[in-house]
């Protein structure tokens, strides 16, 4: 889908969100702090809305964020807001 198409998802049973507030070209240029806060911000928006999945764009982020034992890349142990979690990739390999 192209980013102008993204008012489709719920319809369709998927959404789109940020965990920090604000835009940067990388992750890194965030600080921990936003993304901790962020990140308490999506597990209400994800106990809200019940999602069966939650996929976040970055391990390390998601690491920040949400859980520091992430085990890496791919489907995560510990469910996010009652909601399966992955993780996958910034950049090819």
């Amino acid at each position: 889908m192209r980013p102008d198409e993204q008012d489709q998802l719920p319809a369709l049973g998927l959404g789109i969100t940020n965990v920090a507030a604000r835009a940067t070209a990388r992750a890194d240029e965030l600080r921990a702090a936003e993304l901790v806060e962020g990140g308490r911000k999506l597990v209400r928006t994800v106990r809200r809305y019940r999602p069966a999945w939650v996929a976040v764009l970055g391990i390390g982020a998601y690491r920040t964020a949400f859980q520091p034992g992430a085990t890496g890349i791919g489907p995560q142990p510990e469910p996010l807001g009652g909601a399966r979690s992955g993780c996958c990739r910034t950049r090819a390999a």
